[in-house]
């Protein structure tokens, strides 16, 4: 193998270990992002509920799909995910179950 071959095949190495180390957020990342996203709708359910109680209004409006866009971007403010990766869902359904249909939701009402 002549010099000039393998300057190529180190230059073709060092550029796919660039960009595989760039490929974007990992499944802790994910696992991080819905565990906030959980804590963050937990909380929102709450408030509303709280709210609800309090109120002399008898409205039943359902806030969670606004609520779980308002919290991933909360969150993908602190922690950087793709919502619509296939990642996502897995960790959604590993770590916060309750929040499939949401999540179904909110990719379907965004294509």
């Amino acid at each position: 193998m002549n010099q000039h071959m393998k300057t190529k095949i180190l230059t073709l190495a060092a550029i796919g270990t660039i960009f595989t180390s760039c490929g974007g957020p990992e499944k802790a990342e994910y696992n991080a992002a819905v565990e906030k996203i959980c804590d963050c709708m937990r909380e929102k359910t709450y408030e509303n509920e709280k709210a609800a109680a309090e109120s002399d209004f008898l409205l039943d409006i359902d806030l969670k799909g606004l609520d779980y866009s308002i919290c991933i971007y909360q969150v993908s403010k602190e922690i950087e995910f793709d919502a619509f990766d296939e990642k996502m869902t897995e960790s959604i359904n590993e770590k916060c179950p309750e929040l499939n249909s949401v999540h179904e939701e909110y990719i379907e009402d965004s294509k």
